[in-house]
């Protein structure tokens, strides 16, 4: 998906073929044929292109109530163990790629099917392919994130540090005594958005761990998130996450 969004259920994304480009959170990740991305319920992300060649993939989501059967059911095993600590993408020998690459095209091929014994089928091929991820996780080195241009970088660390105040791409390129042209240009090129979307994902972050954790007004949360208006922040927060600010607090508080 082209745009910053989150879900409120884990995803595995697997690569057939092409390339494609993973932001995730602050990190950028370059993902080849092979390559698997584990990402958790409520992290913002988005993926894009690298090139014009067309690309195949999977990609599954799923609850943690899904699973809730196999839990009762295998107590001693973490089912969900590989998306625990920071790892976003996995990278191992062939053999276990062509596995995982089965079982996503096995699960596909069970989606929309009703019986009993399809239901069984899909959660029998997912409680596998969650092992396999969890050994692949233990035995294999996770993909490092992608470097990124020096300037885009300290850009980055100067929006996390300001991003409560008022903000805007002339008043952060003359920071840093570029153009606002080139800034715009540094950040098309090296992470496929705007400053001012990649502004706006910080402060929606922000947000989400006030509206989870805290029970600050909605209007608080948008100050101290730094949008200008209530309106503004409400419009925003629902593009990004599905939900307004009011529903999305109801679900997870």
């Amino acid at each position: 998906m082209s745009s910053f969004h989150l879900h409120h259920k884990y995803e595995i994304y697997y690569q057939c073929e092409g390339t494609r480009r993973f932001y995730i959170d602050d990190s950028v990740y370059n993902i080849s044929p092979g390559g698997i991305v584990l990402i958790r319920p409520n992290e913002v992300h988005k993926s894009v292109n690298i090139d014009d060649n067309p690309h195949e993939r999977y990609v599954l989501n799923f609850s943690e109530q899904y699973l809730q059967r196999l839990f009762e059911t295998f107590e001693g095993i973490d089912f969900l163990a590989c998306f625990h600590g920071r790892i976003h993408v996995l990278n191992a020998p062939p053999q276990q790629h062509t596995r995982i690459g089965y079982l996503m095209k096995q699960l596909w091929e069970l989606e929309g099917k009703k019986s009993p014994e399809d239901e069984a089928l899909r959660k029998m091929r997912l409680a596998e392919m969650l092992i396999l991820l969890k050994e692949i996780a233990q035995e294999y080195q996770p993909q490092t994130p992608s470097q990124l241009n020096k300037t885009v970088e300290q850009v980055q660390t100067y929006i996390h540090k300001h991003y409560t105040q008022p903000l805007t791409l002339s008043g952060i390129a003359a920071e840093f005594f570029i153009s606002p042209t080139y800034l715009s240009r540094l950040f098309k090129k090296h992470l496929s958005l705007s400053l001012i979307e990649y502004l706006n994902s910080v402060r929606i972050t922000a947000a989400r761990k006030m509206l989870e954790q805290t029970d600050k007004k909605i209007s608080v949360i948008a100050e101290e998130s730094g949008f200008s208006t209530t309106a503004h922040f409400s419009r925003l927060f629902k593009e990004y996450t599905g939900l307004p600010p009011q529903k999305y607090r109801k679900f997870y508080q």
